[in-house]
């Protein structure tokens, strides 16, 4: 299966891993700096790897 993906499609499912894994750990977290946390860690991870991967290729 993986073999048919092409790299839009991984895109797509590592976004919706993000979307659904911050939106879970939202509500396990118990103080609302480290809920804030939580939402940053992935956006400042995709502000900096998506240029390095667009880079690279």
């Amino acid at each position: 299966m993986a073999v048919r993906l092409s790299t839009d499609d991984w895109w797509l499912i590592a976004f919706g891993a993000t979307v659904v894994c911050t939106a879970v750990m939202h509500w396990c977290m118990p103080t609302r700096r480290a809920r804030l946390r939580m939402f940053a860690a992935p956006l400042a991870g995709w502000l900096f790897l998506l240029p390095n991967a667009t880079v690279k290729g």
